[in-house]
């Protein structure tokens, strides 16, 4: 049933830097043009948001007219579109920033003394889901602070916690409809976000109401799954997934309703690594 829900899909994701697609039910890669990392692309899929060392830019869904939107400190970064395609919302210096897809300056979101990060804009363009750490009391992540999911209104207003776990809740992504959100739980403390899981590390996919009730889990535990992503009608969750066997990421995808879980890129050997996947607009 899987396949048959995907066989009219595209997936694009990062492999070993490169921005390639492949269709998500299987097949061929084929390379879009562009070097960089965690590309989105536009809610009409004409254009692609990336990062490229400390900047994040906009090209065109071809690889070409590629600008830069921003530079930033580099320090995990990662963008994403409103769903009118308007404005984005990236990181800098662990906090997240909004501004015109088009240029003009940014407007500061998020203030707090702590680490924010992992922005996703609501499909009504009504919050901004993202990984916080706005209940702990210094700028650390150590032992006494562990990201939760929040969600804040668009000017950086009304934020509000979703998540209250002993474990590490990071990279909530929205559903089609603003329903649920998808999320990672990982289970060890790390020293920064974005860095080299150690091998012991299990991260989860999980899922919840919108409201942050209802949790629940949709890979088995003791896994690696990152940067969960909503398939355009809703059905179909991919993710980048460790593969223990090749001791390197590719990208899977579940049913989001539970079930068992498909390889869309396994990678071929230790020095293939698959992040970020990104659905194209259906």
């Amino acid at each position: 049933m899987i396949a048959v829900a995907l066989a009219a899909l595209t997936l694009g994701f990062e492999l070993n830097q490169q921005i390639v697609t492949i269709p998500a039910a299987g097949g061929d890669v084929h390379e879009v043009g562009l070097r960089g990392e965690s590309p989105v692309w536009s809610p009409g899929g004409r254009r692609i948001l990336f990062v490229l060392g400390t900047d994040v830019k906009i090209a065109n869904a071809d690889g070409t007219g590629i600008r830069r939107l921003a530079h930033t400190a580099g320090d995990f970064t990662v963008a994403g579109w409103s769903p009118d395609g308007k404005r984005v919302v990236y990181v800098d210096n662990f906090d997240i920033l909004a501004r015109a897809a088009d240029g003009g300056p940014p407007r500061r979101l998020t203030h707090s003394q702590e680490f924010d990060y992992d922005p996703a804009w609501s499909p009504d363009g009504k919050l901004i889901a993202y990984a916080g750490e706005a209940h702990c009391s210094v700028r650390y992540v150590g032992q006494d602070c562990r990201p939760e999911i929040f969600v804040m209104l668009p000017d950086g207003s009304g934020k509000r916690r979703l998540t209250r776990n002993p474990a590490n809740d990071l990279e909530p992504a929205w559903s089609p409809d603003g329903r649920r959100l998808a999320f990672v739980r990982c289970s060890r403390e790390f020293d920064l976000p974005g860095e080299a899981l150690p091998l012991d590390y299990a991260c989860s996919l999980m899922v919840m109401r919108a409201d942050g009730s209802g949790t629940r889990r949709l890979t088995p535990p003791g896994e690696r799954v990152v940067q969960p992503a909503w398939s355009p009608d809703g059905r179909t969750i991919a993710f980048a997934r460790l593969s223990r066997k090749e001791a390197s990421w590719g990208i899977a995808v579940i049913p989001a309703a539970g079930g068992p879980e498909r390889w869309v890129h396994r990678p071929r050997s230790h020095v293939d690594n698959d992040f970020h996947p990104s659905w194209l607009p259906g």
